[in-house]
Formats: structure tokens, sequence, C-alpha cells
């Protein structure tokens, strides 16, 4: 799912709720050094490698599911991490 199919009241929630994860990737100096010269493919494998945690909460959160149980197959994962990386309403929000 991506940022822009939330709506109203909902959208202020999943915004609220993204901010700490997204700052938290965000923040990383060696990932903003990436991103001028890797494709989306490294860039991604550097972001599951090194923020589990808050690529797991945000792909929850924009599933709607718990991040406490969410869970998904490598395959899945790979492909939904790409796909965060080309939502562009998710990253000038947060650049």
């Amino acid at each position: 799912m991506k940022l822009s199919d939330f709506r109203g009241d909902e959208a202020y929630q999943v915004i609220a709720d993204l901010m700490d994860p997204v700052a938290e990737i965000t923040t990383d100096e060696a990932l903003a050094n990436m991103r001028k010269s890797a494709t989306r493919l490294k860039t991604a494998q550097y972001i599951i490698r090194t923020h589990k945690q808050s690529i797991n909460t945000i792909l929850a959160i924009l599933d709607r599911k718990n991040p406490e149980t969410y869970e998904l197959n490598r395959a899945q994962l790979l492909i939904k991490v790409l796909e965060l990386l080309n939502d562009r309403e998710l990253l000038r929000l947060f650049q």
C-alpha cells in the first residue's frame, strides 16, 4: 500500500506512526551517501540489513497490520522495500 492510499483521519495517524521509523532510517549517513550513487536494489539491501525493525514497522503500518506480529517472507520483503523506494509521496514527505 502507498502513502497516497490513506485518507482523512487514517492518513494523519499513519503519518504520525511512520515518523519515528522513517526518521531512524533517513538519518543514517551511510544510507544518505549510498542513495546518491547506489542502485535501488543495493539501497534496499542496505536498509533490510541495517534497519530491520524500522522497515518492518513501516511495512506493517502501510499494510494496516500490527508491527509486533507482522512477518513477510524474503521475496515479499524485497518487493515491498523496493515499492517503498518507488513511493514518491512517502520519499518526498520524509526527505
